[in-house]
């Protein structure tokens, strides 16, 4: 599992690369929250951790490719008008030949392999709607991509309350429950320990699953020794069968 998170939004005022460079914006606010987040969770599933410096866009093109969870807690930016220009931000690292806003059309040409992406993002599943199409959102980008199962959110969200949901939801995951029903229960979870204004739907249902619901990652020790003993008990029912084929000739 790999964990991005930038943590901190400071232009770094390097010398554009290319005259097309996209600006960088000057007035997002940082999330601290998501670097406690992004350390617990690399915890449940003994994750690889990408923050600050190491969150930028270069660094997530050239690792993203050798994890099958990807985890991504940052900024994102959602243009209405041309959804192919909607972006996540990245660190702006000083000498990278990257904007470091990593633009929904650039997804589906980088070489993944995950099973799951969770976008811990504001607005990841919102865009602009395409009749026979449906909704083109940065979420639809990894679809595109060819990953099978995406969680993430339909407006803005809480930096500390999502950052509750998704440690939520990749505990559960653990245990071997399918992603949809993982993603119920660390909502149903957060509200049994939310106050009054915290468990207004606003502040947890925004968060979705898209694609394969099925839990194809787990990591559930008891699911997988059991998985062992079934391939060997058909194992020892095949050696007998042909046991006894070879005695009767």
């Amino acid at each position: 599992m790999a964990s991005y998170a930038p943590v901190e939004f400071k232009p770094s005022n390097k010398q554009k690369a290319f005259e097309n460079f996209a600006e960088y914006p000057s007035n997002l606010m940082a999330l601290p929250a998501s670097f406690e987040e992004i350390k617990k969770i690399s915890k449940i599933w003994k994750g690889d951790i990408f923050s600050h410096n190491d969150a930028s866009e270069a660094k997530f093109k050239t690792t993203a490719n050798l994890y099958k969870i990807i985890h991504l807690a940052t900024h994102s930016i959602v243009d209405s008008i041309n959804p192919a220009f909607s972006k996540f931000v990245m660190y702006d690292t000083a000498d990278s030949i990257e904007d470091n806003l990593l633009n929904a059309y650039e997804i589906p040409s980088i070489k993944m392999e995950a099973q799951l992406v969770v976008l811990n993002t504001c607005n990841s599943g919102s865009g602009k709607m395409f009749r026979g199409e449906g909704i083109y959102a940065l979420a639809r980008a990894f679809i595109y991509a060819g990953i099978p199962s995406v969680v993430t959110t339909l407006w803005e969200i809480d930096d500390d309350i999502g950052s509750n949901i998704v440690q939520r939801f990749y505990k559960k995951l653990r245990k071997g429950i399918p992603v949809d029903e993982a993603l119920l229960e660390a909502k149903l979870d957060y509200l049994k320990s939310s106050n009054r204004m915290q468990a207004h739907p606003y502040f947890w249902s925004s968060y979705i699953a898209m694609g394969n619901s099925d839990n194809f990652i787990t990591e559930n020790p008891a699911i997988n020794k059991l998985l062992i003993w079934i391939i060997i008990g058909l194992l020892i029912l095949l050696a007998g069968f042909a046991l006894i084929k070879f005695l009767r000739k």
